[in-house]
């Protein structure tokens, strides 16, 4: 589903990512463990659209996505849960879940979103009609991914949850991560805590220094 092939990356004169390889299946649950530092973050970037690579080959569903812009990226099917709280603080929790249901006019298939985020994180239902800056920041973090599965992802990329979000739902962002997988989505975890990404992704890569090790 997704493929990188040599892939490099830098910023300036500092090579950051030197020439790695990674592939994650249909349906798989794929952990890039490593210590801060060591090019995790370039990686996504530069999936993302972010960053344009040096040279290698990113491909999503048999389609090359090097160097194409982020919102293209995004639009073929792959999601990010980054570490910023991407949420709109005016708006009620309802609004922000339908601005991640934008490009759907499916009104089915908006409901069944709004149900399956709902069943993952009850605590939104209850404050539904609130504006999001009134949430507690637990709730801002649950609103952020709630309104990324509201795009109806192909593909999930999740950076460091662990360090991300806060202690008190890390353990409830785990849980989440393996229901979807179970339910059949593609994820990649970006994850410093090796054990925690080890207990519920199907393989781990290891990076050190730019590189798969």
């Amino acid at each position: 589903m997704l493929k990188l092939t040599n892939l490099h990356a830098s910023y300036g004169k500092i090579h950051v990512v030197k020439g790695i390889d990674l592939e994650i299946n249909k349906g798989e649950f794929v952990a890039l463990i490593g210590r801060k530092g060591v090019g995790k973050t370039t990686t996504r970037k530069t999936i993302m659209g972010l960053l344009r690579p040096d040279c290698g080959s990113i491909q999503f569903l048999s389609q090359e996505i090097a160097g194409v812009r982020p919102d293209k990226i995004a639009s073929q099917g792959i999601a990010i849960v980054s570490k910023e709280k991407n949420i709109f603080p005016y708006m009620s929790v309802i609004e922000n879940l339908h601005m991640g249901a934008y490009s759907s006019k499916d009104k089915e298939e908006i409901n069944w979103g709004f149900e399956r985020v709902y069943n993952f994180f009850p605590q939104l239902f209850d404050c539904r009609r609130q504006l999001a800056r009134s949430l507690s920041e637990d709730q801002k973090q649950m609103l952020t991914i709630g309104r990324v599965l509201m795009t109806q992802p192909k593909m999930l990329i999740l950076d460091d949850p662990s360090i991300a979000f806060a202690a008190t739902i890390v353990e409830t962002v785990f849980k989440f991560l393996s229901e979807i997988h179970k339910q059949g989505m593609t994820i990649l975890l970006f994850e410093e805590n090796k054990q925690m990404a080890l207990r519920i992704a199907d393989r781990a890569y290891a990076m050190k220094a730019g590189r798969i090790v």
